[in-house]
Parts: structure tokens; C-alpha cells; sequence
């Protein structure tokens, strides 16, 4: 008895944490949920925002202004009434986000704390919440950007000019209910984009020229070498931002329940065709300034060559002057030392020159026939003594 209890037990509240386990859900903070049954959306709970005292101590006043209509979607801390107090006039922020179902104040109410503004189907933000187990299926949205990135497009300017462009931009889904019902899922948001933007950015950058698509202004540009040609360029007239600007305008999707709020121009190129002739100019140029560069690098080379020989000459003239000038004193000197030598010894000074008169005649195969009383003979015999008397000498040279 105890084991079929005990086993009853066990079946109830496995079933309990089935049906608990299927009710139950959790939204993360930065998401929303659409609850749907059998495929329709379930409409959220009504919640009535209430006038509440201000920081600045102000609690009641005069509707000046109703800043939503019915129908809206509204956000946490957004202005929905304008209130003229004794103090100031200030802008009542709403405590709850959701769609507005009905607005219980009118233009010149008077209105205290507690008093009830607005009345909004709350959307299931950040938290744990339940549904029917079963029956009800939860939908998780995003509340916060989401990205979108477009495929490069070939499109033509005002000018013209055949261009590749690649665009991205950022979208919210403002209207969670709408946005189920029409779209349903992200995915087909995206594939929305795909076709909405495309077609915006093909139809805008057909109304402009080149250079807003790529400028912003008409600040001097830069340019990395001086010697590049440096032709008049085209005038920005409305600029990239407000290219930009007219494509996130252009784009309506309030029907679906979303909003694309920005739109920026990532990448802009020319076709591949006219990208080929870019860049043949482009070496075409870059060849000119090398030949440039060239040319007056051989200027500069053969400049200073020049005045390295100039340099040279001049050195090599001093030195051969000075040169001159020191062997001029040097052979002087010799002379000087010389006469002052031979002066002091005539017979020396003529011995001498006979020896000179020798080297000088004879050679390695000179043959002398000398008489044995030549003076010759005697000098090469005895060099210290000369015979009396000269005689004939016969010198045969063969």
C-alpha cells in the first residue's frame, strides 16, 4: 500500500515539474517575449501609469500636453505628458513599456499624484513570467541594435561613374506585436533590409555625384608625395553624411514594426574594369616620380663628383707646387754644398769628374786597349799616382 502511495507521489510530481518545467520562462535582460496561443499573440496585461512625484518635489499640475497618441509603443522613462506645476513645466516620464491601449487624461486636467495618465498593454520584459503549459509557445525579440550587413551592389552615379558599394546599418524592432504578426522572425527582418536598403541605396546614389558618396568636405587633401599631379578635383555639394542620411530616410519600415536607425557606407570601389585602368595610371605615376627622383639623384651624383675633382685638382696642383718649390731649395742646397766641397780640393773635384767620364763611357761589354803609359792605364793601376807625361790612347768600342 505504502509503494503504490509512494509511487502515486513520484508520478504527481514528476508531472508537477513537467507542467512547472513547460509554464515557466525567463527574458534576459535586452529582450522581449510575444506569447502566442494556437499561433495568435496573446495581447500583454493592461497596466495603468500613474502620476508620481518628482525628485524636484512636484506632484500635481496642468496637462499642457499629451505627448503619445493610442496605439503608440512606448518605452520605460519616455516623456508621455507635459505638466505645468507651480514650480516649472516638466515632461512625466512613463514607468512601464508596452503599446498604449488608452489615454485617461485630456489638455488642461488638473492632476495630483496617483492620478492615472495612461493606460499600456505591458510587454514581458526582463524577468521570470509564466504561461499555459501546452498551450501557449514563448517568442523571444530583441530590444536592443541589431546588424545588418549588405552584400557589395554594382550601381551607377550621377556622374556616370560605375561603382562597387557596400552599405551596413543598424535596426530595432519598436513595435514587438506588429513586428510578430507582419515578420515573426529576425531572419525575415534581414531579407526585409535586403530589398528596402538595396533599392534605397541604388535610388540615392543615382542622385549624386562620386564625390559625395566618397567625401564629406572639401578640406585640401593630403597627399603622401609632393610630386603627385595634383588636378582639380570635384566639389562636395551635400557630402557622405547626408548621402547617408537620405538612404535611413528613405527606408520606412514602421509597417513592419521596426526602425533602421542608421545607415553607413563601408566600402566604395570602382567596377573591376575601371579598377584595372585606376591602377595602370596609378603605376603610370608612380613610374614618372621614380623616373623623377632618378634624375635628380644622377644630378646631385654628378654634381658632386664634379666638385670632388675640383677639390682634387686643387689639392694635387698645391702639392706639385710645393713639391717644386721643396726640391728648387733641396738641389740649390746640393749646389751650394757642393761648390763649397770642390772648392776646397781641386784634384778631388777632378778626380771625380774622370770617374763621372768613365761611368758614363764605359759600358758592361766595353773593351779598353790602353798603352801601359796612358793615364788612363795608370789610374786604373795605381789610382793614387798619374804618370808624367800623357800618351795617345786608342779605345775601340766594338
Amino acid at each position: 500500500m505504502k509503494t503504490k502511495i509512494a509511487l502515486i507521489v513520484g508520478v504527481l510530481l514528476g508531472i508537477a515539474a513537467i507542467v512547472l518545467f513547460s509554464s515557466a520562462y525567463v527574458v534576459k535582460e535586452g529582450q522581449q517575449a510575444i506569447v502566442t496561443e494556437f499561433g495568435k499573440p496573446v495581447p500583454g496585461t493592461p497596466t495603468q501609469v500613474k502620476l508620481r512625484e518628482s525628485s524636484d518635489g512636484i506632484g500635481s499640475g496642468v496637462v499642457l500636453k499629451i505627448l503619445v497618441r493610442q496605439g503608440d509603443w512606448i518605452e520605460k522613462d519616455q516623456a508621455i505628458v507635459e505638466l505645468k506645476a507651480d514650480k516649472a513645466t516638466v515632461e512625466v516620464p512613463s514607468s512601464h513599456a508596452g503599446r498604449v491601449i488608452e489615454i485617461d487624461v485630456s489638455v488642461g486636467d488638473s492632476v495630483t499624484v496617483g492620478a492615472v495618465l495612461i493606460t499600456v498593454e505591458s510587454l514581458r520584459e526582463a524577468g521570470l513570467h509564466f504561461k499555459s503549459p501546452f498551450i501557449q509557445d514563448v517568442h523571444i525579440l530583441e530590444k536592443r541594435l541589431l546588424p545588418w550587413d549588405g552584400a557589395p551592389e554594382s550601381m551607377q552615379t550621377k556622374d556616370k561613374k560605375r561603382i562597387d558599394i557596400d552599405v551596413w546599418a543598424r535596426w530595432r524592432i519598436i513595435e514587438p506585436m506588429t513586428f510578430f504578426e507582419k515578420v515573426t522572425t529576425e531572419q525575415r527582418g534581414q531579407m526585409i533590409l535586403d530589398d528596402l536598403v538595396d533599392s534605397a541605396v541604388r535610388d540615392v546614389v543615382a542622385q549624386h555625384n562620386l564625390i559625395d558618396v566618397v567625401r564629406n568636405s572639401n578640406n585640401p587633401l593630403e597627399y603622401e608625395i609632393e610630386d603627385t599631379d595634383r588636378s582639380t578635383v570635384d566639389r562636395v555639394k551635400h557630402g557622405r553624411d547626408v548621402v547617408e542620411e537620405k538612404i535611413a530616410a528613405k527606408v520606412d519600415l514602421k509597417e513592419y514594426g521596426m526602425e533602421l536607425v542608421r545607415v553607413r557606407i563601408k566600402r566604395v570601389n570602382y567596377v573591376e574594369s575601371v579598377r584595372q585602368t585606376v591602377y595602370e595610371r596609378m603605376i603610370s605615376e608612380r613610374l614618372r616620380i621614380a623616373r623623377l627622383y632618378d634624375s635628380e639623384a644622377k644630378e646631385e651624383e654628378n654634381r658632386i663628383l664634379g666638385e670632388t675633382k675640383k677639390e682634387l685638382d686643387q689639392i694635387e696642383g698645391e702639392m706639385q707646387k710645393k713639391s717644386v718649390e721643396i726640391r728648387g731649395k733641396a738641389d740649390a742646397e746640393v749646389i751650394r754644398l757642393t761648390a763649397e766641397a770642390y772648392g776646397q780640393s781641386l784634384e778631388f773635384y777632378e778626380f771625380l769628374r774622370r770617374l763621372e767620364v768613365l761611368k758614363t763611357t764605359l759600358g758592361r761589354d766595353t773593351r779598353l786597349i790602353l798603352s801601359t803609359k796612358s793615364d788612363l792605364f795608370q789610374l786604373l793601376k795605381e789610382p793614387g799616382e798619374m804618370a808624367p807625361e800623357p800618351a795617345a790612347t786608342e779605345v775601340i768600342v766594338p
